[in-house]
């Protein structure tokens, strides 16, 4: 009897530890993911993106915002704001390879690192993003519901790269974008030099 009952106590014992462990990982993930987007927060995404500085081999940092947004928000309200973000973000999740990562990074925006990537393949997963998007039609002029569309600036990564560089010279290439009336993208790289645009 005592035996069944050490038995059952350790049991019980390694349901409760599973539990727990599963409780730990839930919380783990409550606090590395936006609760919108399902998308890493800034501050994971730059963690995994400070790993990436070590690893031998080229890779793909891409900015993305939403398009008119902020003047969605305006005129319809929050819920329809968070739609468009959510519609972006869950094309994003679809269209990116199991290497690559994402994260929301500020109000509208999001960052993608793509190890090993080029700024082809990385234009065309773009392209994926986008037309993943087109599920979600809102009143972005304010009458006529459209597609929520992305502005987008790329930068290569060379190994040993500065997460503050690549940052500073993807937020450059987003804001060519930007100034074409979005719906664009600019590819650049850390020396400076602009490559590859698409509209």
């Amino acid at each position: 009897r005592l035996k069944e009952s050490l038995s059952r106590a350790l049991v019980e014992l390694d349901d409760v530890n599973g539990k727990l462990v599963s409780a730990n990982l839930d919380l783990l993930r409550e606090r590395s993911h936006d609760p919108l987007t399902r998308l890493l927060t800034e501050e994971v995404f730059r963690e995994r993106l400070q790993d990436q500085t070590e690893k031998a081999d080229i890779g793909q940092l891409v900015k993305l915002r939403v398009d008119g947004v902020a003047a969605l928000r305006k005129s319809h309200g929050v819920t329809a704001f968070e739609i468009a973000i959510f519609a972006v973000a869950t094309a994003i999740r679809r269209s990116i390879r199991p290497a690559d990562f994402a994260g929301r990074i500020g109000d509208h925006e999001f960052a993608v690192f793509m190890p090993g990537s080029t700024p082809i393949l990385a234009s065309l997963a773009v392209g994926s993003i986008s037309s993943a998007a087109a599920v979600a039609m809102l009143p972005f002029d304010g009458a006529v519901p459209s597609a929520p569309t992305v502005s987008v600036g790329g930068v290569e990564c060379a190994p040993g790269f500065s997460i503050d560089a690549a940052f500073a010279a993807a937020d450059a290439e987003l804001e060519k974008s930007s100034a074409q009336g979005g719906n664009s993208s600019h590819w650049g790289n850390l020396r400076g030099h602009s490559g590859l645009s698409r509209r």
